[in-house]
């Protein structure tokens, strides 16, 4: 997989047409790989790390489904 950088226009450089933020996990990781993976979701939804992230990421636009 790869990415293509869209052209700019005017003053605007080149660059994606999507930005997102996401952390996939594989299913067939093995049992320690999915401890780890589980720790990690753990520390990335915490409340203090939450705040932090939203202070970092002003103005950006979330979607939930």
């Amino acid at each position: 997989m790869g990415v293509a950088l869209l052209p700019g226009e005017g003053n605007n450089p080149a660059g994606l047409f999507l930005y997102s933020r996401v952390i996939l996990f594989n299913q067939t990781s093995s049992p320690q790989q999915k401890k780890l993976s589980l720790q990690l979701a753990q520390f990335f939804t915490n409340p203090e790390q939450t705040r932090k992230r939203l202070s970092l990421l002003e103005g950006s636009l979330f979607i939930c489904r």
